[in-house]
């Protein structure tokens, strides 16, 4: 092999090498198997990570309820204490970014959170975005990021927390449809629980507009991000 095919070689598998990334849940889980699951579709969608993932106690149905966010800071920084002298970078699997800030003061590692990275990726879109919610409160990230765009969202009737989004199929569509009725022309999932539903790939297919899944958006920020690590500090500073 020449010397510009060795170089080569050498760069792919650098760019293959695996990231550790630290996941936090805010969701108390009883199984391993759940526990794994957002750090699983994570890895599926990017096979470049490896992801190591913490659950919040005391939490059975997550961040359901706004008052809730408060209570979960210290376990949501504890966990990410725990996780970040192993991992290049935490990841906060909530569109609510519980403690993201705040760890972003303090810690040595990227901290990346659902809720500013799913807004960031809709700042890029030049289309009405409609937000579909679980709560009746768009969280504070994505309202943030969706400020001075062209917007709706509306909550899932029915839906209260994350574990009711598995059976609410038909509300979920429904929902969706009367967003796009508004007007808007792409879709954006305001919670992480629509990612355990498989949101995305049930209503692209039928509605013909791009939907945008929280964890799938927080995954490509960590790749986009990591590629240059020693600019992390400046491209998270230009992310939120």
């Amino acid at each position: 092999m020449d010397t510009h095919r060795q170089a080569a070689a050498g760069g792919i598998a650098e760019e293959m090498a695996p990231l550790r990334i630290g996941l936090i849940r805010v969701v108390s889980v009883c199984s391993d198997v759940a526990t794994q699951l957002h750090g699983k579709w994570l890895t599926a969608h990017f096979p470049g990570l490896h992801v190591e993932t913490r659950s919040i106690e005391g939490f059975p149905h997550g961040l359901c309820e706004g008052d809730l966010l408060g209570d979960a800071f210290p376990q949501v920084i504890r966990c990410a204490e725990q996780l970040a002298p192993r991992v290049a970078a935490l990841a906060v699997s909530s569109t609510d970014d519980p403690a993201v800030p705040e760890l972003r003061t303090t810690l040595g590692v990227p901290v990346f959170g659902a809720g500013s990275s799913l807004g960031v990726l809709c700042q890029a879109l030049s289309v009405p975005v409609g937000v579909l919610t679980i709560t009746a409160k768009l969280p504070d990230p994505l309202r943030h990021h969706l400020d001075g765009l062209d917007y709706c969202w509306k909550q899932v009737p029915g839906v209260e927390r994350s574990t009711d989004l598995l059976r609410s199929a038909h509300q979920i569509e429904e929902t969706a449809r009367s967003l796009l009725a508004e007007g808007c022309q792409a879709l954006a999932l305001g919670a992480t629980g629509f990612s355990n539903a498989g949101t995305r790939y049930a209503l692209e297919p039928i509605l013909n507009v791009p939907v945008l899944d929280p964890l799938i958006a927080m995954g490509a920020q960590i790749v986009a991000t990591l590629a240059w690590p020693a600019r992390w500090k400046e491209l998270i500073a230009e992310f939120t």
